[in-house]
Order: C-alpha cells, then sequence, then structure tokens
C-alpha cells in the first residue's frame, strides 16, 4: 500500500499552522508556520516559517525563515533566512542569510551573507560576506567616480582572503575585512 498523505493546514489572522510528513503550512498575519520533512512552510508578516529536509520555508515582514537539508528559506525586510546543506538563503534589507555548504546565502543593504566551504556569500551596499574553503565573495559597492553600482568579487584562497572571515568593501571597491574598512 501507498501512503499518499498529503497535509495541508492552513492558519487564521493569529494563527499557527503545523503540515505533516509531505504538507504545507500556511499562516496568517501573526502566525508562525512549520511544515514536514519535504513540506513547504509560508508565514504572513510577522511571522515565522520552518520547513524540514527538502522544504522550503518563507516568511514575511520580520519574519524567520529556515529551511533543512537542501531547503530554501526565504524572508523578508529585517528577515533572517538560515538554509541547511546545499541550501540557498535569501533575506532582504538589513537582514541575514545563511547557507550551509556549498551554499549560497545573499544579503540585502546593510545585510550579513556567511556561507560555508564552496559556498557563495552576495550582500548589498554596505554589507558584509564571509564564505568557507573554496568559497567566493561578492560585494556591491558605489563607485563615486562613474557614479554606478559596482560588484567586486572574490575567490577565499586567493589574494589574501581567509575563510570563515567577514569581508566588506571599502570606498575604492577594494575587499577588505569587515572590522578595517580602509
Amino acid at each position: 500500500m501507498t501512503d499518499t498523505t498529503r497535509d495541508t493546514d492552513i492558519a487564521g489572522d493569529c494563527g499557527t499552522a503545523t503540515a505533516g510528513d509531505w504538507g504545507t503550512a500556511t499562516a496568517g498575519h501573526w502566525g508562525t508556520a512549520t511544515a514536514g520533512r519535504c513540506g513547504t512552510a509560508t508565514a504572513g508578516r510577522r511571522g515565522t516559517a520552518t520547513a524540514g529536509y527538502g522544504g522550503t520555508a518563507t516568511a514575511g515582514y520580520r519574519g524567520t525563515a529556515t529551511a533543512g537539508h537542501r531547503g530554501t528559506a526565504t524572508a523578508g525586510y529585517r528577515g533572517t533566512a538560515t538554509a541547511g546543506h546545499e541550501g540557498t538563503a535569501t533575506a532582504g534589507y538589513r537582514g541575514t542569510a545563511t547557507a550551509g555548504f556549498e551554499g549560497t546565502a545573499t544579503a540585502g543593504y546593510r545585510g550579513t551573507a556567511t556561507a560555508g566551504d564552496r559556498g557563495t556569500a552576495r550582500a548589498g551596499l554596505g554589507g558584509t560576506a564571509t564564505a568557507g574553503n573554496e568559497g567566493r565573495i561578492g560585494l556591491k559597492w558605489w563607485d563615486r567616480k562613474a557614479w554606478r553600482h559596482r560588484i567586486v568579487v572574490g575567490y577565499i584562497g586567493k589574494n589574501g582572503l581567509l575563510p570563515n572571515t567577514p569581508y566588506c568593501c571599502n570606498d575604492e571597491g577594494v575587499i577588505v575585512p569587515a572590522n578595517r574598512e580602509g
């Protein structure tokens, strides 16, 4: 007998939604959504979304999204997104994005992006990027002379870039350790 169970839970404006092993959970304006092993969790404006193995988690304004192994996590304005092994994490303005081994972390303006070994971390203007061994970082900066945005890319292990060290971009477009802009 094949198990074809697919649970879907939807909560109201202030509710909490929890789904089973194969389910989808959606929460309302103030809610929290949690999904099972292969599920998808979506939370409302100030909610939290958590998805299990293989899942996708999406949170809205001020939300936190966490996804499991191979998952994708996306958080909105001021959000935090965390993805597991080989995951992708994306956070909004001033957000924090963290991805696992070989993952991709992208953070917006003044955000913090951290990726594991062989991962890619990208941050917006004023942000910081950290990657593990054999990783890559990308930082957006403003070129005042050309009057446009530019992106500088650095490879961990090349040109003095060290693994697990936060980097930012100075006014000349040079990648420097985040605590020593200059």
